[in-house]
């Protein structure tokens, strides 16, 4: 680890190739894809300091049928990103650019970076690319990106696979992933009948807390105090919702102070975690939660499907799940 100034931490760059595929939507053809990520910056956290995305795209000419550059074509355009790499790094002990990941799929080559002096770094790329190095034609694009949104799908590949954690029996699943048994799905189903009997609200709030109680657990299993709000969606405010609907007024009531600090970024301890995930169940709200230092996320779905990751083993998960009366990936 080099120390920069503002006590910004560059890590060294360590690289994973990874080999996937995609579809080309004109042809609709299954092509390879090949990526090098810099996962030294999986963790990295001081990502304002380099608030500018910068994606540099290489049109590759000499292809394999698979749309993968020839070992000429790659050399070329080895050639260009290394001197693209050290002109706009600039300097090794305080650079002004970050090498997130290079893509190749499709005939196409693209280069992304976070920069910090996106008026330097466009001043550079611009006097490169009027010197047609290399026989390459390529351009680039400058945005201002201090999340680093646009390459943030990078990381999925690093994370830990999703689980869907539901009320629902397994055994009542077909082959095909169907559930197969007429049961309610939602708080809107209070009071209608199902196999003969009416579900009643006293059995809704019990799932309710069936599920609040998986993730408090969960997150002590985890030593995890907090998590965040990593994406939020309402369509009213919690409040004004809860006024329209007059049949669960008197159960959405404690609900209504969420309206106060509910927005993305929130950090929300385990013993205060329980309304909010009543409010997505609720269908009052759509929040995706996270503890990234865990790898902890958590999310719902339609029909009271819960989709988690984890760092605890699985059958761990499928025991806590099992304490509480739901089920981890019954299909």
């Amino acid at each position: 680890m080099k120390q920069l100034k503002l006590d910004i931490l560059i890590p060294k760059e360590r690289y994973k190739i990874i080999n996937s595929t995609v579809t080309d939507l004109g042809t609709n053809k299954v092509c390879p894809s090949v990526m090098i990520v810099n996962r030294s910056l999986l963790n990295f956290r001081q990502k304002e300091a380099f608030a500018w995305g910068c994606q540099i795209t290489i049109c590759l000419t000499e292809l394999l049928e698979n749309g993968l550059p020839t070992k000429e074509s790659e050399a070329k355009v080895n050639n260009l990103q290394c001197l693209i790499d050290g002109k706009i790094k600039e300097s090794v002990e305080s650079p002004n650019a970050l090498f997130v990941v290079k893509e190749i799929q499709n005939g196409i080559c693209k280069l992304h970076y976070q920069v910090r002096d996106a008026k330097s770094t466009k001043r550079i790329l611009k006097k490169l690319n009027n010197q047609n190095l290399f026989d390459l034609e390529w351009d680039y694009e400058i945005c201002y990106d201090e999340e680093w949104a646009d390459t943030e799908w990078v990381w999925d590949y690093f994370k830990l696979p999703w689980h869907t954690v539901v009320k629902y029996r397994p055994e009542f699943y077909n082959e095909q992933g169907h559930y197969t048994k007429d049961e309610w799905t939602s708080i809107c189903d209070v009071d209608k009948e199902y196999d003969g009997h009416k579900f009643t609200l006293k059995e809704y709030i019990e799932v309710e807390s069936h599920y609040v109680n998986f993730i408090r657990e969960l997150m002590e299993k985890s030593e995890m105090e907090f998590v965040t709000i990593r994406r939020l969606g309402l369509y009213d405010s919690i409040s004004n919702q809860i006024a329209k609907d007059k049949r669960y007024r008197e159960i959405n009531e404690s609900l209504k102070d969420l309206d106060r600090s509910l927005r993305k970024g929130l950090r929300i301890h385990r013993s205060k975690i329980g309304n909010y995930i009543r409010a997505c169940l609720r269908e009052l709200a759509d929040i995706s939660f996270e503890n990234k230092g865990k790898g902890f996320e958590f999310d719902f779905g339609y029909d009271y499907y819960m989709h988690i990751r984890s760092s605890l083993p699985v059958e761990q998960l499928r025991q806590i799940a099992r304490q509480n009366d739901l089920f981890l990936d019954p299909r």
